[in-house]
């Protein structure tokens, strides 16, 4: 992971850019964790007003400093707002990192999280050098289980009572890409 921690990583795509999280965005990261279609699925920070995301801005950064995880924020080309979040948590040099995405609604079924997940696949797999990508689905959040069962995911089993989320044990399914499934899958098209 030594050059990919030297200084922020911003990837592109055809319609986005993966920027770094950043103060600016505290309204948009609002916007998203404070939206209960996406908190139904997404274990989200509380918030109340708006700069409680600063809470999550500082831990991205500090994830990133401690080379444990990296966050980008999706922004449209063009852009100033951002219209979700991708990237990896709980890196472990060379082996394995989680997956992690969320997108405000609004922006939901424009493939945007496909797009930005063939990049961040790239990334982890060739610039961080991981040998597995793992995703944590809570169950019932089909789409983004038909995304990564896109992307050559395998879907490995129900991990029960896996998070413990608010008081709340919450069941987990894992989904999990190789480094040698990921360099024979051929991507299907946006």
């Amino acid at each position: 992971m030594h050059h990919a921690f030297d200084s922020f990583p911003v990837l592109h795509t055809e319609r986005l850019d993966l920027i770094e999280v950043s103060s600016l965005h505290t309204p948009d990261l609002f916007q998203l964790v404070t939206d209960n279609r996406v908190s139904r699925f997404f274990n989200v920070m509380p918030a109340t007003q708006v700069s409680d995301m600063e809470k999550a801005v500082e831990r991205f950064r500090k994830m990133y400093a401690d080379k444990t995880g990296i966050r980008w924020a999706i922004q449209l080309k063009g852009a100033t707002n951002i219209v979700g979040t991708i990237g990896f948590y709980n890196l472990t040099d060379k082996h394995r990192g989680v997956l992690a995405y969320a997108l405000i609604p609004e922006y939901w079924n424009k493939g945007y999280v496909s797009e930005a997940l063939e990049q961040i696949l790239r990334f982890g797999f060739q610039d961080l050098e991981l040998m597995r990508i793992d995703a944590e689905i809570r169950p019932g959040n089909i789409p983004s289980e038909q995304v990564l069962l896109k992307y050559g995911f395998t879907h490995e089993g129900l991990l029960r009572q896996w998070v413990l989320w608010n008081g709340e044990y919450q069941d987990m399914n894992m989904y999990a890409l190789l480094a040698e499934e990921w360099i024979s899958y051929k991507f299907p098209p946006m």
